[in-house]
């Protein structure tokens, strides 16, 4: 049995950290975009190749999802 268990531990730890990669929702691997208004809001957005939440300038329109007003809330969500 014992020799059976190890294997399946292992199997189980893979595929459970994997999954919880992937729990991230879709819009954090978007790029920054800044919409075509011409504002200036200070925003944030996760930089999925840096694995951390940077912040950027929002025009006030379009854009995306990955666009957070503080990087709280950029960090708690994609983070």
């Amino acid at each position: 049995m014992n020799l059976l268990a190890h294997p399946l531990l292992m199997l189980f730890l893979i595929t459970f950290s994997c999954g919880f990669a992937e729990m991230r929702p879709d819009f954090c691997n978007l790029e920054a975009d800044s919409g075509r208004c011409m504002a200036y809001f200070p925003r944030f957005y996760f930089n999925q190749s840096d694995s951390k939440c940077e912040q950027f300038i929002y025009g006030g329109c379009e854009g995306n999802g990955n666009n957070f007003e503080t990087i709280e809330d950029c960090q708690s969500t994609c983070g």
